[in-house]
Parts: C-alpha cells; structure tokens; sequence
C-alpha cells in the first residue's frame, strides 16, 4: 500500500501556479463571519455567532490578510509573481510549505458562470444556477465556515481551518472572493482512482451492456482505488457522514463526490478520511418527533 503511494507520488507532478499581489480588501475570518452571517437562514446564522469567537481574529495569523493575491496575472501590476504555489482543480492553489489553500484565487473578468446545482431539504427537485467561476461567493465563504465551526462543535474531525478572506476588486467592482485555509493535506481520493479505460458518456452506456470493452469494470459496482483499502475508505466515509448527518449537517449534492475527500497517511500504510469542500454546507434542524415528509427529506 506504501509502495502504491509512493509510485502515484512520484508519476502525478503537480502543475506550479504563480501568485500575483492586486487589488482587493481583506479581512480575518472572524471578522467576515461576524459582517456576513446574514447570508444564512436563521438557525444557522444564530450557531454561526455563538461559535465566532473560536474563528481566528487578526492578531492571531502569521499571515499578512491585507496582502491581496491572485493566480489571474493580468489583475496585477507587478513584473513577477508574489510566490508560485501547485494548482488544484479549476479554481484553488496550494502552498505545501506552508500548508494553505487559497481557494477561490482565480478571478476571471471575462469568465461565463460555472454551473451549480442545489437540492433544497424538503424537496425533490435539483435547482440549476449558476456561481462566478474561479473565485467563491460571500455565501459559500460563510457557509465554508459554518461547515467548519459545525464539525468543531461536534467532534468531527476535520481537514481545513479557515483563516482569512480575500475579496478581488476591479475598480468598483467585485470579482469574487478567495477563502485561504490552513490544511493538514492535499491528497484527494480521487487522485488513487483505477482509469476504467471509458469516458463517461461510455460508463453510462455500458449500462444496457454490462462491462467497456477492454477492461473489468461493472456498472453499478465500486470502481478501484491504488493503494487504498477501497472498503477501509467506504467505512470511514460513511461514519463521517453519518456522524454529520445525524446532528443536522449536510454538504451539497455536488460536494459529495470523491473528488471532496482527503487522504491524511499514517505510519504503516494506514489512514485517515477527512471531508472537505463546504461552500454549500446547510444546518437541519431535527425535530424530536419527525413527521414522515421530514423523514423523506433527511433521507433524500
């Protein structure tokens, strides 16, 4: 299992991102908590504020927050970089030395919207709109931090603290904003996913056909991880998300793939899940005696 690891260390290079300084206003965490709780509904706003002081204020980072930095180079009037960080994804970078994720550093003036998809509690229909692509919106950055003061205050082990807030500015406009995080690890699950050999537009049509040509792969079943005990990972991410979920927490649909899953290795081969990516987290409040259309809904 350590050898697997290894090997997919040594063969997946990750792609070096610079950072550039520009324009833009920054603020503790505490502090945007405290300004922006209004953008959640009221339970979670009240949990929110009763947790704000546990949120790191300013004299509590290492980290200039004023210093405003982008991965959109044309935003900046410097002839080099602020520092160079690894790309993750389509809209964060990584700074493994210091062990932050800036996420949502990628402002795009000219960018159309990247779709999102929401499933309100209660009801079985998924709502299709549409977020600023590259950066986060003040309401994922509060429900970011909702999702880590929720897992705080139940002992969930989590993957991310979340520091300092950038918000990008193009004159008098607003670009979006960047969420900059302290992490323990960058290892996504995703990354130890066996290739089946087929696109998805394959896999989906491999349904009336039973297997893609060429390879083992079964519609329906568990798809292989290298070098992770794929039974291992199912156990912990299900106590994970019971755990979350039988105390009224929830991320969106589309932040429950393996693709938001953290590898954290221990000695020997062995492991620790964490969950991250809680832009869309929201807070349920369970009722004592739940009606059945509640019933349907928590398990929907």
């Amino acid at each position: 299992m350590t050898l697997n690891k290894r090997r997919l260390t040594r063969t997946i290079e990750p792609e070096p991102i610079p950072l550039w300084r520009s324009e833009g206003e920054g603020w503790p965490v505490r502090d945007f908590a405290s300004s922006h709780a209004d953008l959640l509904d009221p339970e979670e706003r009240r949990f929110l504020l009763s947790h704000v002081e546990a949120l790191p204020a300013a004299g509590e980072l290492s980290w200039d927050y004023r210093t405003v930095l982008t991965a959109s180079a044309e935003l900046s009037s410097d002839a080099k970089p602020a520092l160079v960080a690894q790309k993750i994804g389509a809209r964060s970078a990584y700074l493994p030395d210091r062990s932050l994720q800036f996420k949502g550093c990628r402002p795009d003036r000219d960018a159309e919207g990247f779709p999102f998809e929401k499933l309100p509690f209660g009801q079985q229909r998924i709502e299709r709109t549409t977020i600023p692509f590259g950066v986060m919106t003040a309401e994922a950055v509060v429900r970011e931090i909702l999702g880590y003061c929720f897992a705080r205050e139940h002992g969930i082990a989590y993957q991310a603290t979340p520091l300092f807030v950038w918000e990008y500015h193009d004159g008098e406009a607003s670009l979006g904003y960047c969420l900059v995080l302290s992490v323990l690890g960058e290892e996504r699950v995703e990354s130890h996913l066996e290739n089946p050999g087929c696109t998805v537009a394959e896999v989906i049509s491999a349904q009336n056909r039973g297997s893609c040509e060429g390879t083992a792969i079964v519609p329906g079943s568990e798809i292989g991880l290298r070098g992770i005990n794929l039974w291992a990972y199912v156990e912990a991410k299900a106590h994970l998300l019971a755990t979350m979920h039988s105390r009224g927490g929830f991320r969106g649909v589309l932040n429950s793939n393996i693709g938001n899953d953290v590898v954290l290795w221990k000695d020997g081969g062995a492991f620790d899940l964490r969950l991250c990516d809680f832009d869309s987290f929201f807070m349920v409040d369970l009722p004592s005696l739940p009606t059945q259309g509640f019933l349907d809904g928590f398990s929907l």
